[in-house]
């Protein structure tokens, strides 16, 4: 039998408008009333993935952030990985000597040096409040849409000792914590 269905979002269960289509919610509920655990497996944060599932009628637990947390369906943290504070300092540092745009998803909410393009998340603060406040980060999300940034942000990788870490699309990377 089974007892657990996991899936991705974007590019699986979403649509071609980024939406969960009534059919993909239906099968989603029934699998929930036959006691099937479902699981929103995502590199987004909460406020994004559980507003996506708020609006088709689903509610299922969260593995988020590229596996960073896992959350409850409604919220509750479960478990959460964490950048280690002196990795996301010189990660961070970098990235704006480069002058190159981040999201950062930490244990207070999303902040991005680019609103616009990074819609849901609140301005970036100063860096040294973030790491004064002690707040953790779970995931860095570099990110461009102008090609020479694009060049920028590959070069970077290629220069920090944390490439190993740095997820490959075309229009972005994810710096995340490795799983233990």
């Amino acid at each position: 039998m089974i007892r657990l269905i996991a899936s991705d979002l974007d590019g699986t269960l979403l649509n071609e408008e980024g939406m969960l289509s009534e059919k993909t919610a239906e099968c989603i509920r029934n699998a929930q009333q036959a006691g099937i655990l479902w699981v929103a497996a995502t590199g987004r944060s909460l406020k994004t993935a559980s507003e996506l599932m708020r609006t088709a009628g689903v509610s299922p637990e969260y593995l988020l952030l590229n596996g960073a947390e896992f959350r409850k369906s409604d919220g509750t943290l479960i478990f959460q990985k964490s950048i280690e504070e002196s990795c996301a300092q010189e990660i961070i540092q970098m990235l704006m000597e480069k002058k190159l745009d981040f999201e950062i998803n930490t244990s207070v909410g999303d902040f991005s040096t680019d609103c616009e393009f990074c819609d849901t998340a609140r301005p970036m603060p100063a860096v040294e409040k973030i790491f004064d406040a002690q707040i953790k980060i779970q995931k860095i999300f570099i990110f461009s849409e102008e090609q020479n940034k694009l060049k920028n942000i590959k070069e970077f990788e290629e220069e920090t000792r944390y490439h190993s870490y740095f997820i490959c699309n075309l229009e972005y990377r994810n710096y995340r914590p490795t799983g233990e």
